[in-house]
């Protein structure tokens, strides 16, 4: 399991693996993650790709998370 997958798992915003789904539910997510990573190294820039560009277009009204809380995501997947 690569870095992003398991901070994506780990934080389980749509609860999704608290509900017993498979521990590669947000593999795609990870991987549009890391597509947006491996193009900007600003904390911001990847927060609003998880909130705007990952999380409200794959899961819609049901993604409530804050951008906020999108940040602190963003800043575990980019520590060394």
């Amino acid at each position: 399991m690569n870095k992003t997958l398991k901070i994506i798992n780990d934080w389980d915003p749509m609860r999704f693996l608290a509900r017993d789904a498979p521990d590669d539910e947000y593999e795609e997510e990870a991987r549009l993650i890391d597509i947006i990573l491996s193009q900007t190294s600003s904390v911001k820039e990847l927060a609003i790709g998880i909130q705007n560009n990952i999380c409200n277009k794959m899961f819609g009204e049901d993604f409530k998370s804050s951008f906020e809380e999108c940040v602190e995501i963003a800043k575990k997947i980019t520590e060394p």
